[in-house]
Formats: C-alpha cells, sequence, structure tokens
C-alpha cells in the first residue's frame, strides 16, 4: 500500500478533538504533514501531505517540508524486501504468533547512505507506485497496473540492494523469504510451496546451484559443472558431474520415461518413513559414485528455491570435502 483510499479517512469531531497536554502534544507532531505513518503489522508506510491524525499503535515519522523527498524515500525503503526482511529478524514477536513490529524494533533498522541521486530515484518511483493506488477500471487495466507495480517494486529493491552492497546470494535469501518462506510460518502449509515447480523454476535453481559449485572449482582447472534434472512426480534426479570449461548446454531439464518413472516411485518409498499416523518427514538422497553426483528430491516448489539452491550446493561441497576415500 503506497497511498490510502479516501474512504479510509474521516473528519475528527469537535468531541474527539482534545489531547491530553501532559503525552498527546507530542503525538500530534506526527500528525503534521509531511509526515509518514507506518502500520504495526508492517503492511504499508505511506508517505502523505495531508494532517492525518496517527492511530493508537501505529507509527508517525514526521520532517520538515523541505525533506519531502527524504520522506518518500524512506517511505519505499521501509516497504522493501530487506527492510521486512531485516525487521523479521530483529522483531522479538513478528511470525511467531502475530506480526507485530515496534518503535523499538524499527530503530534498529540499518538505513543505508543514499546520494542524493538515489534519493531523487525512490522519491520518483514512490510518487509513480502512489499513482497506482485507487485508479479504477476493468479486469485488464487491473492486470496492466499490478504489472507496473512489479516492475516499479522490482527496481525500487534492487536499488536499495545495490545500495547497501548485498551479494546476488544475499539477495536471493531476501527474496525467497520474504516472497516465499514466510507463507509457512506458524504452522502453515502452502499449497503454492508444496507444487510441483515449473521447468523455468527448475532452470532458475540449477543455475544457482551451477553458479556456486563453479565458484568452488579452482579456476586454473579450466573446468565446470553439468548438471541434468529427470522430473517424475513426486520426485526429481539431479546428475552433476565435471566437464571441460568449453562444454556447452550443461544445464537440462526433462522428463522421466515409464522404467525409470517406476525406480522413481520404489525410491520414495524407501525415502519416506512414517513414524506416527500424523507425522511424516520427507528426505533427500545424495548418491556419490566416481565423477558423478546424483541428488534426489521432492518435486515440491520449496525444494527448488534458488535460496535453497544455496543450501544444497553448501551441502554437496561440504561432503565432497569431508568424504572419505574408500
Amino acid at each position: 500500500l503506497y497511498a490510502f483510499p479516501p474512504e479510509a479517512f474521516e473528519s475528527i469531531s469537535k468531541k474527539e478533538g482534545y489531547v491530553r497536554r501532559r503525552a498527546g502534544i507530542k503525538s500530534v507532531e506526527v500528525c503534521r504533514p509531511p509526515h509518514v505513518i507506518i502500520d504495526q503489522a508492517r503492511r504499508f508506510a505511506v508517505y502523505s501531505d495531508d494532517f492525518i491524525a496517527v492511530p493508537a499503535r501505529q507509527i508517525g515519522i514526521s520532517g520538515q517540508p523541505s525533506k519531502q523527498s527524504h520522506l518518500k524515500s524512506l517511505s519505499l525503503y521501509l516497504s522493501s524486501d530487506f527492510a521486512r526482511y531485516s525487521e523479521f529478524f530483529r522483531s522479538p514477536i513478528m511470525g511467531v504468533q502475530e506480526s507485530i513490529s515496534n518503535l523499538d524494533t524499527l530503530k534498529t533498522l540499518p538505513i543505508p547512505d543514499f546520494s542524493e541521486k538515489d534519493l531523487r530515484i525512490l522519491a520518483q518511483l514512490y510518487e509513480q507506485l502512489a499513482a497506482t493506488e485507487n485508479s479504477s477500471g476493468g479486469f485488464i487495466d487491473v492486470l496492466d497496473l499490478q504489472s507496473q507495480r512489479e516492475e516499479l517494486e522490482k527496481q525500487a529493491n534492487e536499488l536499495i540492494y545495490e545500495c547497501l552492497g548485498l551479494s546476488p546470494e544475499e539477495r536471493l535469501l531476501v527474496h525467497d523469504l520474504i516472497h516465499e518462506r514466510r507463507k509457512m510460518l506458524r504452522g502453515k502449509v502452502s499449497q503454492e510451496l508444496i507444487k510441483a515447480p515449473s521447468k523455468a523454476e527448475i532452470r532458475a535453481y540449477i543455475e544457482v546451484l551451477k553458479g556456486q559449485l563453479d565458484d568452488f572449482i579452482d579456476v586454473e582447472d579450466r573446468q565446470q559443472h553439468t548438471i541434468s534434472v529427470v522430473c517424475q512426480s513426486p520426485s526429481a534426479m539431479l546428475e552433476i558431474r565435471i566437464v571441460d570449461s568449453s562444454a556447452t548446454d550443461t544445464l537440462q531439464v526433462s522428463r522421466a520415461d515409464k522404467n525409470l518413472a517406476n525406480e522413481f516411485i520404489e525410491l520414495r518409498n524407501r525415502l519416506t518413513r512414517q513414524y506416527s499416523q500424523w507425522l511424516y518427514f520427507e528426505r533427500t538422497l545424495t548418491v556419490f559414485d566416481d565423477d558423478r553426483t546424483y541428488l534426489f528430491k521432492p518435486l515440491e516448489r520449496l525444494s527448488w528455491l534458488p535460496s535453497q539452491a544455496l543450501s544444497d550446493a553448501t551441502d554437496l561441497i561440504a561432503q565432497t570435502l569431508c568424504a572419505e576415500p574408500i
């Protein structure tokens, strides 16, 4: 949310227009524009030029009229993936029972050292995002606005990542937690995360996996990894080999034939153990065979996130280093 809809406001009646001298005057200061109003559940951080009474337990940040671009940039930063990711780990309660973050947690957030150019770009992006709110139109118009919003948010997140100096791997961790893994909080089972991944998602996973494994190889060896994925619901097998650096078509995704499909079913039955009537453990299997490594995984989106590729690469490298010769 980047702008409040008109129906969210109502005038304060004269009967309700009183504040306590002792504690209320200070609260009125954050109601004066320009200011940013932040929800305690971090669903929005909206900049406004209007005098708005900040409700109890919500947070207001006010500034001078000359600092409008700073406040708009701050509003967009507090709505960014990184800010939400950081607050998730800093708040003692967010994600545990209620997703609430207080003022003390907000004050601990790292603020990037934005240049004047960065502030100007972020302020413009915020204005464009706010303009997409409260727009009326048909179904097609709504889809166009949603696509426009996603592109603007992507630009803002990338700029914030650059200002913070986050590596590509760190950006993957932030994105997957905010947009994917948080759907599993508080014992929830997201159907979106346990459905079969698309071919594009599998390819994105193996691209990250290959990049991590290739980085581990000495550059002077002039070698690289090739990864082939064979899918047969509800499982998939990855074959990982080291080949010459001149090799092409190093990433392949295909479906299993009938014979291999039957082998997958038998393998899955062995890997899935029923410990009680309601509790199950889904396991993966790693097999090292000379210059080839086989990795068996359940065909569920949660197991094919780019951030999971980082974890799987770390496990494979660790197992390779710790393996004892036979």
